[in-house]
């Protein structure tokens, strides 16, 4: 059976998250994009959760969930198109640098990378080693599917649901990024078993501050390629440092 448990707490927090968005905004809010976000998000995570069964083929080697994160691009990528009528630059599925703020979205981007393999070396000392069909899937799966969904369509939808009500350092911020950055930090902090017990670790901080500085290189280069290649090293780091 198909534990569709964490599916359904992971959707309420992100609407819990959009009705709190709506109360500071004071309604100004466009609802049908909400409700878009939210359907789109539970779902990629039952596509992603679903392809876990035992009775779907296990087409490629490993201990992870590769047929799920294919899936889910895939789902994701699908969407993203629909909504924009093919122009998948408008959720930054491109590799084109020409978002506001491309200077300050490199340097946000050479920060991250120099201060996650200072990170990597001192938190997790020593080089990880597993096979290769491991860190493949480490170097690729996460960082695409998440990054389509969580800065690239989701955070579409939630723009235009909320619009950015200020810039940082040239990009334009709002409620929406910060949807965007607690949601990928609560997916990260919180698991639910098919029994419904509920557990938080806090301290999986870091998950927080990645989902901040790649959200800003996301809007800055108005592209996702650089914090794919972001994620994929965060991931895979301590398999070469």
């Amino acid at each position: 059976m198909i534990n569709v448990n964490p599916v359904i707490i992971e959707s309420l927090i992100l609407f819990a998250f959009c009705g709190l968005g709506a109360i500071v905004s004071r309604g100004k809010v466009d609802w049908k994009w909400i409700g878009l976000a939210v359907l789109t998000y539970a779902a990629h995570k039952f596509i992603t959760f679903a392809a876990m069964h035992p009775l779907i083929i296990d087409l490629l080697p490993g201990r992870y969930n590769w047929e799920g994160k294919i899936l889910g691009s895939v789902f994701v990528l699908v969407i993203g198109l629909l909504v924009c009528k093919g122009n998948a630059a408008a959720f930054g599925w491109t590799l084109k640098q020409n978002g506001p703020a491309v200077k300050a979205g490199y340097t946000v981007a050479a920060f991250t990378f120099i201060a996650t393999a200072m990170f990597m070396y001192w938190y997790f000392p020593g080089t990880q080693s597993a096979p290769t069909a491991d860190w493949l899937y480490q170097m690729t799966m996460p960082s695409i599917d998440e990054e389509l969904l969580y800065r690239g369509v989701m955070l579409l939808m939630l723009t235009r649901a909320f619009k950015p009500s200020f810039t940082l350092v040239g990009a334009p911020f709002g409620i929406a990024v910060i949807i965007s950055i607690l949601m990928f930090y609560a997916t990260h902090i919180v698991g639910v078993s098919a029994d419904w017990t509920v557990t938080v670790n806090w301290l999986n901080i870091i998950s927080l501050f990645y989902g901040m500085l790649w959200v800003y290189v996301r809007v800055a280069t108005g592209s996702l390629l650089l914090p794919i290649l972001l994620h994929s090293w965060a991931n895979t780091a301590n398999y070469i440092l």
